[in-house]
């Protein structure tokens, strides 16, 4: 709804059942590249050095955490919008980018020619060992990816009840979770009761991520 208008109320509109994965996204870099080697490297490089190009899915979410570093930082970067994160990793891997934010699935696959600075996340995520999180090293929080089922508003609450007990124990066994590390997703686990709290949270960021894209849009290099 910040981004376009919706025809629904993600609130009043649904019933939430259960929330399973928590994406996460990793700032990275071309492997060998020396200009920087670390988050904070790569913030104090962009200071002194305007116009640094990084891509990936324009108004995502992660592009929003993004340039919300940025704009707190006072990093003029310029962004070059992908229909998704494979084309900006190959770009950022051919040169043509200084940085990118793929999702762990994505930087899992190429993690052999690319070098994480940075989870879009406000916790180091086990997905990326040794890799900080962007929201502690400055603190400055990010909307972290997440995911969570619903159905819709008026769904008989047996059925609400049964779909939710089966989310429930789910999530209670240990394969789930290691299969969605595989693939390059956090575990979420997160509860019915929890649905409106991450909505709240991840909305204030957005918030402040549209009018810093709106921010970046009009930076002149």
């Amino acid at each position: 709804p910040l981004i376009r208008e919706v025809k629904y109320d993600p609130v009043k509109d649904f019933i939430p059942l259960g929330g399973p994965v928590l994406g996460v996204d990793v700032v990275s870099i071309k492997k060998g590249d020396t200009r920087f080697s670390t988050y904070k490297e790569l913030i104090e490089y962009g200071k002194k050095n305007p116009g640094l190009k990084y891509g990936g899915p324009r108004n995502s979410l992660p592009h929003l955490s993004v340039v919300i570093l940025l704009k707190r930082q006072g990093i003029k970067c310029k962004m070059v919008p992908y229909p998704g994160s494979v084309p900006a990793m190959k770009d950022l891997l051919a040169g043509v980018l200084d940085f990118a934010f793929p999702n762990a699935g994505g930087y899992i696959t190429y993690k052999e020619e690319m070098t994480p600075l940075a989870t879009l996340t406000n916790k180091p995520s086990k997905l990326v060992p040794g890799t900080p999180a962007a929201g502690e090293l400055y603190d400055s929080p990010v909307a972290s990816g997440w995911n969570f089922w619903t159905v819709k508003k008026g769904t008989p609450p047996d059925r609400v009840k049964v779909l939710q007990d089966a989310m429930a124990q789910v999530f209670k066994d240990p394969a789930y979770e290691k299969k969605l590390n595989e693939i390059g997703w956090e575990f979420g686990g997160k509860p019915p009761e929890d649905y409106v709290k991450v909505i709240d949270v991840t909305q204030s960021v957005l918030e402040e991520g549209v009018e810093a894209s709106k921010w970046e849009a009009e930076l002149k290099f």
